[in-house]
């Protein structure tokens, strides 16, 4: 601050003569020098810090101002209000405004150099202008302000308002579920993505403000994956599957990033699976009489008979129809008497002969000289969450039961032509009847009580 007097006077030298009453007098001090580095930095949805550096010390006694104004830049004019004028509020648009810009308000109003801002909206830009300011008034009642220094940025989004909808699976093998979904309604705030989360166990939520780094590998039993954009609508890259296994899964909508990251917690869609089982191998049906045979298989490495069952279906015939098998193991019991046990979901004339974790079942009931069909899968005990079970590959066998000893015996049984090397044999063939026989067996011996019946 500079005060200022002007004198008239005349002649010079020593005869020099001042006019020393009612002196005009001013003061006005140099503009102050601005700040530099100022910095808007976005710490959420509704607030932010403002940092800046003071400028070296001068021997005038100043203060900062700064305004802070949603949307556009602020129209900084020509202050001249005294500091005194502001009263700052950090809550914004609390403070006092600004003398240029009625939609600017003041944050802070001292020495320092930073300020933290609040109440501010989401995905809003924000402008900021500073100045620093002699505190004395000039002698026009004006004040002397620095240039003004600026900087802006954009608070981060709200919370996504909807989550997304149709949370549902693709076409599940042994090694994928691949899913899908309806993207969020935009509402008030769109969904910048969404993050899946899986586990074999329960699912955690998120946390506000901390974003979880990808995880697609889930042979540990847990994976994430961050879905961009908002617009999307499946994800099927998860790896490293286990087969048969149930898994469960969340699906959240969220917007910003990094620390600003903000999750929808609100319902988020739920849904569990399981991946399909391995099927078994090495089936074979063995027929152990006209009514009876023996069905066996190996099971898989990946059984599990805590949470897998082994059910068999037998059909006579033909064929059995496999459809799409989706009924929980529980609702089938098995009876080896054939035609006793459960019929099969997809095909009425199949029966359940085998439910449980073995390698083999012993069947009876069967009719001689039949032709019988067997189904063999594998299923997840859990149901999933649309109440299907998660059923193996199909594995199949058949077989045909002995026949029934034949109902006739040749008759006319006689010799030919006898030589003394010879006895020709001949005969009539036996009537079919209900089982006509396949060969003939011939028995011969020198004693009459020496030829046994076969056995």
């Amino acid at each position: 601050m500079y005060n200022v007097k002007i004198y008239s006077y005349t002649n010079t030298g020593s005869l020099i003569d001042f006019k020393t009453t009612s002196v005009p007098t001013v003061n006005f001090a140099t503009l102050p020098a601005v700040v530099t580095s100022p910095v808007l930095t976005l710490t959420g949805s509704t607030t932010s810090n403002i940092t800046w550096t003071f400028p070296a010390l001068t021997l005038q006694v100043t203060s900062t101002l700064v305004f802070i104004k949603a949307t556009s830049a602020i129209t900084a004019g020509t202050p001249t209000n005294a500091p005194s004028a502001y009263t700052a509020n950090t809550a914004f648009s609390s403070g006092t405004v600004y003398q240029g810009d009625a939609g600017a308000y003041c944050v802070y109003n001292g020495d320092g150099t930073s300020v933290s801002v609040t109440g501010l909206t989401g995905n809003t830009t924000y402008h900021i202008l500073i100045y620093t300011v002699v505190d004395a008034s000039n002698s026009d009642v004006t004040n002397s302000y620095s240039a003004g220094a600026t900087a802006n940025g954009t608070t981060s989004k709200i919370e996504p308002s909807n989550q997304p909808t149709a949370y549902a699976v693709g076409a599940v093998t042994t090694a994928n579920i691949p899913l899908t979904w309806v993207a969020a309604v935009a509402g008030s705030q769109a969904p910048d993505g969404y993050l899946i989360k899986l586990s074999t166990s329960s699912v955690t939520d998120p946390i506000d403000g901390t974003d979880p780094s990808d995880v697609t590998n889930v042979s540990g039993g847990s994976g994430n994956k961050k879905v961009t954009p908002g617009s999307a609508t499946g994800y099927s890259s998860f790896t490293n599957w286990t087969a048969g296994t149930m898994y469960n899964f969340k699906i959240y909508s969220y917007s910003n990033s990094g620390t600003n990251i903000n999750f929808n917690l609100n319902s988020p869609p739920a849904i569990n699976h399981a991946t399909l089982p391995a099927a078994v191998t090495g089936t074979s049906f063995t027929v152990t009489g006209t009514t009876t045979a023996n069905v066996s298989w190996t099971l898989p490495g990946a059984y599990n008979s805590g949470n897998h069952s082994t059910l068999v279906f037998v059909k006579s015939a033909s064929s059995i129809t496999t459809g799409t098998p989706t009924n929980s193991p529980s609702v089938y019991t098995a009876n080896t008497a054939f035609g006793s046990g459960t019929q099969y979901q997809n095909d009425a004339t199949a029966f359940c002969v085998y439910n449980g974790d073995g390698t083999s079942v012993s069947i009876t009931g069967l009719a001689a000289n039949s032709t019988y069909y067997v189904l063999i899968y594998t299923v997840v005990d859990a149901s999933n969450s649309n109440s299907t079970n998660s059923y193996s590959a199909s594995a199949s066998q058949s077989g045909t039961t002995a026949k029934i000893e034949p109902e006739n015996q040749v008759t006319n049984f006689a010799v030919g032509g006898v030589t003394t090397s010879s006895i020709p044999l001949n005969w009539t063939p036996a009537v079919a009847g209900s089982q006509a026989p396949d060969k003939y067996l011939i028995k011969l011996n020198t004693s009459p009580n020496a030829v046994f019946d076969p056995s």
